[in-house]
């Protein structure tokens, strides 16, 4: 399988560097990315505007899916941006508000995407099929780390470290321009104005 779509080396490296970023500032994933630092991230990917205009879903229940889909994957520190299907998509899809064909539908559109919306995981084939056991969403992903390993350096190295209250603008700046989070993590002040102009 080619490693950029094997969704359990990204589920791996996620959660390393999420441990590693509490390591190197001393404290614990609520600390990184507790409900006050992942908010901010969830409102700005999951924004009608941002899934209509930069996404491109049209349709008001798709972009309602999307809202609920990012919101799900970032429910809690460990969560980084992957959903565990348990069951199967039906389940999903009560949690989605979305019978099992149009989730389905949404997730190959949101997956055949470019960049891909979502990654999907499938476990041990089946009867018919490899049932589908895990969900990413790269870019909330990307952002969730990113956010995290930015607070573990104002929390190791407060001096000439953004703040908490820069870095989550930085994320509210950038994400519904569709952009990557900054290539680094250790950002200088000036480094940050630039950013936010």
């Amino acid at each position: 399988m080619d490693e950029y779509h094997d969704i359990w080396h990204f589920r791996r490296e996620a959660k390393w560097r999420l441990d590693n970023a509490t390591e190197i500032a001393g404290c614990n994933r609520f600390d990184l990315l507790g409900a006050k630092a992942r908010r901010p991230i969830v409102k700005s990917l999951a924004t009608i505007s941002v899934a209509r205009d930069l996404l491109g879903m049209r349709q008001a229940s798709m972009q309602n899916r999307w809202r609920l889909l990012v919101e799900l994957a970032a429910d809690k520190p460990l969560a980084l941006g992957f959903v565990q299907v348990f069951g199967a998509l039906r389940g999903l899809g009560v949690d989605l508000d979305a019978d099992y064909t149009t989730l389905c539908r949404n997730l190959n559109a949101w997956e055949a995407h470019q960049p891909p919306l979502v990654v999907t995981g499938h476990g041990e084939r089946t009867k018919a099929r490899a049932p589908m056991v895990m969900i990413q969403v790269p870019f909330l992903t990307q952002w969730l780390l990113w956010t995290a390993e930015a607070r573990a350096l104002s929390i190791a190295e407060p001096r000439g470290s953004l703040d908490f209250k820069a870095i989550s603008r930085i994320a509210c700046q950038q994400i519904p321009l569709g952009l990557p989070p900054p290539v680094t993590s250790r950002l200088t002040w000036s480094e940050g104005s630039r950013l936010l102009g």
